[in-house]
């Protein structure tokens, strides 16, 4: 089962982006520029103290060993909601090469005449806006390999880490990988902190159904003792427990490459905090100090000396996996934290805890085994150091460990350069950055994966469709509808709405201007397995004044981008991803709903409500968030099952902020009331029908409350829809 949910997850998430050649859109300053690389620099003194004065002349960046041209360096301090542009001394920046007292040709600098001099102050972010252009930190809880001890301190320490914080500038999100391999979202993308507590109250409560390692050590320790097996029975179970560690291993791996992979849906730099308590990377280990052990005495070294501690090897499949996720993570620009919330009694109190009364338990607590865990811990600093990060392993202020990649998340430059060669060609290329100071310690992405952009594309909406909830690009807005149709099997009808001023649009070769879109749909079923998917494109010129062209699937007005799609589902609970990408812009956006399509086979029910327009009788146009211009057609939709004689009546309520105050609807005042409708009977048992918005209601905010009556059936059920009216587009300002 690991194996099919790790193939689920990688089929929506096996892709990689690098996240430094995006088109720049409406912020050029912190947008990805067309063939040129952004990498993202930590600059620390002995006492790990960030260095914030360099400027552009400090930096030196190589790629595949060669020298680059820097066009732009940018202090980034989010803490502070600023970005900076350093100055620049006019002697340390020329046209040509440098060669320095080796010889060596040094990076080359481009001049700017904006850079010289005093720091640039750029224009000051908003910390909604700039924080989720700029950066985020992403936490990945491995619940494969924590005990309840290890989980319950790294809680503690991160809500205390919570409660030292106050207000968030970087958006956080939270996912966990629970005892069976799922992989949960405990929390999308926040600026929230309440909403990070209540995460952290999740990983509190998910439980661990794996065995911890070192209970499986104490285990395996023990029943060789009492079994009084022979040293040869004793490492061939040895090498069975090393496989199956190693198995996990791998699994752990694979997931968070694919979990970096689907992280290229988010621009800007990413800490991902990597909670786990070790990856094993090398044949041999504590399993086999164990059986190496005469019980007692030190550990022997066996005939052909393969199982002695002493001569352990890497394991080649880890050292694969660990090149992909290498690659992956700098490609799409994710630096790892990898945080192992084991104290040094959980390593050192293996032995103490292991054996009481028995004989040979020493070598649990011994200096051979304390080695073999700790090489564990090597993955997780090669992983940190080669991807631009840090490991944190067995501190014992984990709560430093936290606000140390809280800090490196929101200060850090930001450097620009030239590659060398045009984008696109689908090679890794190698980067280095150095710094013109001594004693200082430089942290960056080691490389890159430059891929051709349909490549990236796709890999980009795959992304979103795994992560859905670390998207922040295109603002959608997605609902879904229940209906029956002319059939006895729910129909989930799905509407996806987008404000039309945030797509791109291009002058095609008849003079008009039109917006190309690719809309993608996932929805899985309980198990994980595709019950229903779409991959469609929305194609359309952009609506003025004398009219629109619509697609076979959606239609575009000045302010939102109509969608729709619908399915025949069986009963149960769905997850629904919907991924629609702007093919000019290259930018992406992202939902995910939770749908259930109810068992209910007889009895009276109805549909869900839905707001439509009502102008074309040959489709039906769904209303998104209740959004519509004035004077336009609009009407209310409804199914009722098995009625007998149902009647649909309704009101226009006024002054949606008392709402949003909490005033009861009872106590809204009326604006309009809506004439009754008798819903006709399409089929057996089944009425459809609804009542008419006015079109003269003036532009403003609305609650409409709908009910529908079925006398006979004794029967009655109420809606409640929020409205919004905006002014006709010709009357708004352009």
């Amino acid at each position: 089962m690991r194996n099919l949910r790790l193939a689920t997850f990688c089929l929506l998430a096996g892709a990689s982006l690098n996240a430094g050649s995006a088109p720049a859109q409406q912020r050029p300053v912190f947008e990805a520029i067309v063939g040129r690389v952004r990498v993202d620099v930590i600059v620390t003194d002995d006492d790990g103290v960030f260095v914030g004065d360099l400027g552009l002349e400090d930096f030196l960046v190589y790629e595949d060993g060669q020298p680059q041209r820097l066009v732009d360096v940018q202090l980034v301090d989010l803490s502070e909601r600023q970005v900076l542009r350093p100055g620049s001394s006019a002697d340390l920046a020329g046209e040509g090469a440098n060669v320095a007292a080796g010889g060596a040709a040094e990076p080359m600098v481009e001049p700017r005449p904006e850079l010289v001099g005093a720091p640039e102050v750029l224009p000051a972010p908003a910390a909604d806006t700039s924080a989720s252009d700029l950066a985020a930190v992403v936490y990945l809880v491995d619940g494969l390999s924590l005990s309840l001890r290890t989980k319950l301190r790294f809680v503690e320490s991160w809500e205390e880490t919570l409660i030292q914080q106050g207000d968030l500038t970087v958006p956080h999100a939270v996912y966990m990988i629970n005892g069976v391999g799922q992989l949960q979202e405990l929390a999308p993308l926040t600026l929230d902190i309440e909403e990070l507590f209540a995460a952290a109250g999740r990983v509190r409560e998910v439980p661990l159904l794996n065995r911890p390692l070192p209970d499986r050590l104490v285990q395996f320790h023990n029943e060789t003792v009492n079994m009084e097996m022979s040293p040869a029975e004793r490492q061939v179970r040895a090498r069975l427990e090393e496989e199956e560690e190693l198995a996990r291993s791998v699994f752990n791996l694979e997931m968070i490459t694919a979990f970096c992979q689907a992280l290229a849906g988010r621009s800007g730099r990413k800490a991902l905090v990597w909670v786990t308590a070790g990856v094993k990377a090398m044949n041999g280990g504590p399993f086999t100090v164990i059986a190496g052990s005469d019980m007692g005495s030190s550990p022997v070294v066996n005939e052909d000396g393969l199982w002695d501690f002493r001569i352990t090897t890497p394991d080649a499949r880890v050292r694969e996996k660990h090149q992909e996720l290498t690659r992956a993570a700098n490609s799409t620009n994710v630096s790892i934290y990898a945080l192992d919330p084991s104290s040094q009694y959980d390593l050192r109190g293996i032995g103490g805890s292991a054996a009481v009364g028995m004989t040979g338990g020493g070598v649990l607590g011994s200096d051979e085994m304390l080695w073999s865990l700790d090489m564990m811990r090597d993955e997780l600093r090669n992983a940190a150091s080669d991807t631009g990060g840090k490991s944190f392993i067995a501190w014992s202020d984990l709560d430093r460990a936290l606000v140390q990649i809280e800090q490196d998340t929101a200060r850090f430059y930001l450097l620009t350069y030239e590659p060398p060669l045009p984008g696109g060609d689908g090679e890794y290329h190698e980067i280095r950055v150095e710094v013109r100071r001594p004693d200082v310690d430089v942290r960056a992405r080691s490389g890159y994966v430059e891929h051709p952009r349909d490549e990236k594309l796709d890999r980009l909406v795959s992304a979103a469709l795994a992560l859905p909830g670390t998207i922040e690009g295109l603002p959608i807005s997605v609902e879904a509808f229940r209906f029956w149709g002319s059939g006895d099997q729910m129909t989930l009808l799905l509407a996806a709405g987008l404000d039309s001023s945030e797509v791109q649009t291009s002058v095609r070769g008849d003079g008009s201007l039109g917006a190309s879109l690719r809309v993608h749909v996932r929805v899985f079923d309980e198990d994980r397995e595709v019950a229903a998917e779409a991959d469609d494109d929305l194609t359309a010129q952009v609506k003025d004044s004398t009219g629109s062209a619509g697609s076979t699937y959606g239609s575009v007005d000045p302010e939102m981008v109509i969608y729709r799609r619908g399915w025949a589902l069986e009963p149960g609970v769905y997850d629904v991803r919907v991924a629609l990408l702007d093919e000019i812009s290259g930018k992406v956006g992202a939902a995910r709903l939770d749908v259930e399509v109810p068992d209910e086979t007889e009895g009276w029910r109805t549909s869900d409500l839905m707001l439509i327009r009502t102008e074309s009788s040959l489709e039906t146009v769904p209303i998104v968030r209740g959004r519509f211009e004035a004077g336009e057609s609009i009407g209310v939709l409804l199914e009722v099952r098995d009625g007998v004689e149902p009647v649909m009546s309704g009101l226009v309520l006024a002054d949606l902020g008392e709402l949003a105050q909490g005033t009861p609807t009872a106590l809204l005042p009326t604006v309009r009331n809506l004439a009754s409708v008798r819903l006709r009977e399409v089929g057996a048992g089944l009425y459809r029908g609804g009542i008419e918005i006015p079109t003269d209601l003036p532009p403003g905010r609305y609650v409409l409350w709908a009910a529908v009556t079925d006398e006979p059936a004794d029967q009655e059920k109420t809606f409640e829809v929020l409205l919004e009216i905006l002014p006709p587009s010709g009357s708004r300002p352009n």
